[in-house]
């Protein structure tokens, strides 16, 4: 380095004349420590320093020359450094004029480390850390072509998220160091591959069916990238899959239930690319017969003692039927087979019949019952007498009216017979003996009445006989 020296004279001092004797100034590095000493020979020894135009952050040590401190900036500066003794009266002083170099600090290459970014999976939380080494002080991230749902924190470098789609994407990170004037940056591309979640049909069972009826069922899915296509095997007849809903529908053909329960192998195949995921389920369908009912709502009435026949139906279950009743009238039966009920009741009333209806599925058949009611009516009541024979004035006389129907236990009534005469209420016989002078009014129109004693409502019917009184003989 270059210098300029000036000498004092000691004007006759005892001390030898007084020399800095340092010949240059070592370089510095900015922002680093700095530490170089400047030595003086000659004078009395013992010294004062001083320097002007030191850079920034540098300072010298009057005692030792010891000039340190840590540079502010790079430059190169003209350093005049004065050593001064302590003679008395009169000190020498020496100076000398220095260039000292402040190089500006050069920091590692900036790198980034991180040679590949870990996997993610749509939907599913995601992290990873980006690292790098280098350059100078804190660094900044930034990154391009992240997959939707992730970003990078700028500070910290991690990279974090939720992915809403799968791929691979190819991702631009870079580093920037806070170096001055002029920061360090670093970029590296990596792939990040983000798959979709496993594919699994979440449809864990099919409704079952009924032989005949229509039917539909949605199967469903999970994972995959949710576009789907659907196929099925194994469908009972009249079914068949939506490849694009994954609905089966249909109406079941009568039948189905024979083969019934069947195994239906239902796959779902997503669109990824270049490799769509596949799943496959074995679900079980179960076809039943329709429910079994007794489809009869009415018993027709019946009559007491006269022939009777009605057959009651059913619907459902497997077509092959047993049929059973209790509470029917005396006189009447159900066949086992066909469900008629035939006879001839002996007996009126109101009946509550309970029939049943037992069809022939295995393991276990299904049955039915219906609670009908069955009315048999009397015939209807009837006077059957319809002439009474003749009497005459003083001799005995009897006749007994007759009738049918009702329920058989009557009750007699006449009114306008000749003197003489009456009727037994409980027989309907009419008898006496007609008085003197009954035939003057002869014939008599007799009102006959007969009540029977059904119940609630008795029948009760009335006939005009004609009797004939003739005078005594």
């Amino acid at each position: 380095a270059a210098y300029t020296l000036t000498c004092v004279t000691s004007g006759g001092s005892k001390y030898p004349a007084l020399a800095i004797t340092t010949s240059a100034l070592p370089g510095g590095t900015e922002g680093k420590a700095y530490s170089a000493t400047v030595s003086a020979t000659g004078g009395d020894g013992a010294y004062t320093w001083s320097a002007a135009g030191l850079p920034d952050g540098l300072g010298i040590n009057a005692g030792t020359g010891t000039i340190s401190g840590t540079p502010a900036g790079a430059g190169t500066s003209e350093v005049t450094v004065t050593a001064t003794d302590a003679e008395r009266p009169t000190a020498q002083q020496a100076a000398r004029t220095f260039r000292l170099t402040v190089s500006n600090l050069v920091y590692p290459t900036l790198t980034i480390t991180t040679t590949a970014l870990a996997g993610g999976t749509v939907g599913a939380a995601y992290t990873a850390a980006m690292a790098a080494t280098g350059g100078h002080g804190r660094y900044t991230w930034s990154a391009a072509g992240l997959p939707d749902g992730l970003g990078i924190n700028a500070r910290t470098g991690t990279i974090s998220g939720t992915p809403t789609a799968g791929g691979t994407s190819d991702v631009t990170v870079t580093v920037r160091d806070a170096e001055t004037p002029t920061p360090q940056t670093a970029t590296a591309g990596l792939a990040l591959t983000v798959a979709y979640p496993a594919l699994a049909i979440s449809t864990a069972a099919l409704p079952d069916g009924t032989d005949g009826a229509a039917y539909t069922t949605t199967v469903a899915a999970t994972g995959g990238d949710g576009t789907y296509t659907w196929a099925a095997t194994g469908l009972p007849d009249g079914l068949a899959i939506d490849a694009t809903t994954g609905t089966i529908s249909g109406t079941l053909d009568a039948g189905d239930d024979a083969d019934s329960p069947y195994t239906v192998e239902v796959t779902v195949t997503d669109a990824e690319t270049p490799t769509p995921q596949t799943a496959t389920a074995a679900l079980t369908l179960t076809v039943a017969y329709p429910a079994l009912a007794i489809s009869t709502a009415a018993l027709p009435d019946g009559t007491d003692g006269a022939a009777y026949t009605t057959t009651v139906a059913a619907t459902g279950g497997d077509g092959t039927y047993t049929w059973a009743a209790t509470g029917l009238p005396d006189g009447l039966a159900i066949d086992a087979t066909t469900g008629t009920i035939s006879g001839t009741p002996t007996a009126g009333g109101t009946f509550d019949v309970t029939v049943t209806v037992t069809d022939a599925e295995t393991p276990t058949p299904e049955t039915a019952t219906a609670d009908l009611t069955l009315t048999v009516a009397y015939p209807a009541l009837a006077i059957t007498t319809t002439a009474l024979a003749d009497a005459e004035v003083g001799v005995a006389y009897t006749a007994t009216l007759a009738a049918t129907g009702g329920n058989g236990t009557y009750a007699w009534t006449a009114t306008g017979l000749p003197a003489g005469l009456a009727i037994d209420g409980t027989t309907g016989v009419i008898s006496g003996t007609p008085d003197a002078g009954d035939d003057a009014d002869s014939p008599y129109t007799i009102e006959v009445t007969v009540t029977d004693t059904e119940t609630p409502t008795p029948e009760t019917v009335t006939e005009a006989i004609t009797l004939i009184v003739d005078p005594a003989s």
